[in-house]
């Protein structure tokens, strides 16, 4: 597995969320966002069992070489990173792009000042965003207590129990 986020961490996250906002940003604002919600994700997880160590590569792709060859822009892991590790991260970074869509001002900007208006409720969309960050917050901690249960050589953590 690469340890380049584009291709072990953003993938995962984009597919499993359906975001308009996402959407509409361009390549760059797109991976400058993915950027600051993994570092946050990274910096949430508690106590991995391997180093999260991360750099950047800043080289261009040398598209006369060979795709295995080629060297990636971008963020990525310095040391190997499993499938587990990379589970409880795009949790936290799920988390954090929910909390980003509850913090924004254009949610709670009023459309209409007449009152006869039926229009588009942003309490609604509020208490939506407010319920499902809320869902991916315990579904992050459950990802990362999970994590916790099994030790690097994938034995369980306490004992021969793992429920």
């Amino acid at each position: 597995m690469s340890n380049y986020w584009n291709s072990c961490l953003y993938p995962l996250f984009l597919s499993s969320l359906n975001s308009c906002t996402l959407a509409s940003y361009t390549d760059q604002e797109l991976q400058d966002e993915l950027d600051i919600l993994a570092k946050r994700a990274i910096a949430k997880f508690k106590f991995p069992k391997i180093d999260l160590s991360y750099e950047y590569n800043d080289s261009t792709i040398d598209d006369t070489k060979p795709v295995v060859e080629r060297q990636k822009a971008g963020y990525y892991f310095i040391n190997e990173v499993g499938m587990r590790e990379i589970i409880v991260i795009v949790a936290w970074m799920k988390v954090y792009w929910l909390e980003y869509q509850l913090s924004r001002e254009k949610n709670y900007e009023n459309l209409y000042a007449d009152k006869d208006v039926k229009a588009f409720s942003s309490g609604n969309l509020i208490s939506s965003i407010e319920k499902a960050y809320s869902t991916m917050r315990t579904a992050a901690r459950k990802d990362e207590e999970d994590y916790y249960r099994i030790n690097a050589d994938g034995k369980p953590a306490i004992g021969d129990i793992n429920v």
